[in-house]
């Protein structure tokens, strides 16, 4: 009802298993004049032709939702949290204006509207086709997530801040971890070549988010320490074939055959393996029901911190 008297009608929700819904699909599937940012949603079905028309992934974290304004156009939703950093992104990029034609696009999805909701602000985008849902991190970057991707294949192509039931995160750090990840996949494997790939790959996707390479200091790191210790051959596209390695970044050990003193030199920005109890907690969570537990619990304890922060502030002003 909320939504409907600020003139959006929330689609469907796509019946999945257990109680929780993975998708959802319009009311109203007829296609409308196509009128910039908006995307055109006519062409071919989805694969699964089980799926509804204009059928949009949704995830089991419950932020990102689908929905038609009143003039028919499709346009994606996602909640974040009040004064949260991707909440200031998402207010820096409202308050640029819509584009109105593509000469005006700057390859940023725009930010159409900003609602408040309990605590919450909800973003207003055009949804960007009918088989993509995505979240809107850094201005420059948008992570574009394949409606039919699996599980197990998208546990591993993004960095581990949020399988373990988090809630929310920190999109910059987010973003240098996804960079991370995809340097890790294609070249984790040329580190006995290239020594100086595994402290920066180990750095720029550490599961301490405070001591993750911000983008400037990746940059600067391979500037200043991959480049002048690697022969330029090595680096080039020329550089002979190494074996390749299908294991997950957070998996693979970078470190191992490289020699005991570089190793040592370098110890500080080695990343530990991931803890046994690291490991379950992934695995549980890939059951919507145990994220969305999990989830809570997070949820409750972020209130009761700040309420116990503010009541340790307040107590000693009255005594």
């Amino acid at each position: 009802m909320w939504l409907l008297e600020n003139g959006y009608t929330l689609y469907l929700r796509y019946p999945s298993e257990g109680d929780y819904a993975f998708g959802m699909y319009p009311v109203n599937s007829e296609h409308k004049e196509n009128i910039f940012p908006f995307a055109n949603h006519e062409g071919p079905e989805p694969d699964d032709e089980s799926l509804p028309t204009l059928y949009g992934y949704t995830g089991f974290v419950g932020n990102i939702a689908f929905a038609q304004n009143t003039e028919g156009q499709h346009v994606a939703f996602k909640a974040v949290l009040d004064g949260s950093e991707e909440f200031r992104i998402l207010e820096y990029l409202h308050n640029q204006g819509v584009p109105r034609s593509i000469d005006d696009f700057h390859h940023v999805i725009p930010v159409l509207d900003v609602l408040p909701f309990e605590g919450h602000w909800l973003a207003v985008m055009p949804r960007t086709s009918k088989r993509t849902t995505y979240s809107l991190t850094m201005s420059t970057l948008i992570t574009m997530i394949i409606a039919t991707t699996t599980v197990s294949l998208y546990v591993f192509k993004v960095p581990g801040d949020t399988l373990q039931g988090e809630f929310d995160f920190n999109p910059f750090p987010f973003d240098v971890g996804m960079l991370g990840v995809m340097f890790c996949k294609e070249f984790q494997h040329m580190t006995r070549t290239v020594p100086m790939l595994a402290p920066l790959f180990d750095r720029m996707t550490t599961r301490d988010i405070t001591r993750r390479f911000k983008a400037s200091e990746a940059l600067q790191f391979f500037e200043e320490h991959v480049i002048p210790l690697t022969p330029k051959h090595v680096l080039s596209l020329a550089a002979p074939g190494l074996p390749y390695s299908s294991l997950p970044y957070d998996y693979y050990d970078r470190w191992e055959s490289l020699d005991p003193d570089f190793v040592k030199e370098w110890a500080a920005y080695r990343e530990p393996p991931v803890p046994p109890h690291i490991r379950i907690l992934r695995e549980i969570c890939l059951y919507p029901w145990v994220f969305h537990i999990v989830s809570s619990i997070r949820r409750i304890a972020r209130i009761l911190c700040r309420g116990w922060t503010i009541l340790i502030r307040i107590l000693p002003q009255k005594w």
